[in-house]
């Protein structure tokens, strides 16, 4: 079960978001056997901005090519980097099992950030609470704006498989092998 959580805040530029962050995560799918039976993956999107949105849970887009063309539609809402709520978001709402989470397989979460959260104490929190959890925590920052300390914390452990950065939004196809091999791992 794989829940992409995606920043879409006002310091991304829409050209990037539609170009770079959309596509990214589309091709991440790509790579997934998405379906319906108990061995294929699931995948779910949450986004944020000031707040979190939900763009559909795990159990919502049982269709691969569906799925991936969903991705494509999804709107840049804009606004601060409140990375905190997106994760409590995940960790309270999207890993239920009436929303399509599975107790017997991984819980992944991909996040996706080009700066510094609304508030690094909350961020860290939402962070060990996810962790706690369970929730295996790929954390994937983009630009030089990005906290690398934050992006540690977000992270599970070892950062050295959890942790990415990319130097630009057109470096993120450099790394999306990479994150979907160690994310099927």
């Amino acid at each position: 079960d794989v829940v992409f959580v995606i920043d879409s805040s006002s310091s991304i530029w829409e050209y990037d978001f539609k170009t770079h962050v959309l596509p990214f995560v589309r091709d991440v799918t790509s790579m997934f056997d998405v379906g319906p039976n108990p061995t294929q993956s699931r995948v779910g999107v949450v986004t944020f901005g000031d707040n979190y949105y939900l763009r559909f849970h795990l159990n919502r887009h049982m269709d691969k090519n569906y799925l991936m063309k969903r991705i494509m539609t999804i709107g840049q809402t804009g606004g601060n980097t409140n990375t905190a709520g997106a994760l409590n978001y995940v960790t309270d709402r999207m890993f239920v099992e009436k929303n399509g989470m599975r107790p017997d397989v991984d819980h992944i979460v991909i996040i996706l950030t080009d700066g510094e959260s609304m508030s690094y104490q909350k961020t860290k929190e939402a962070a060990s609470r996810a962790h706690k959890k369970g929730l295996q925590v790929f954390a994937i920052g983009v630009g030089d704006a990005v906290d690398d300390v934050e992006l540690s914390d977000i992270a599970s452990d070892p950062d050295s498989q959890f942790k990415f950065h990319a130097t630009d939004f057109e470096a993120l196809q450099r790394i999306k092998e990479e994150l979907a091999i160690k994310t099927c791992e």
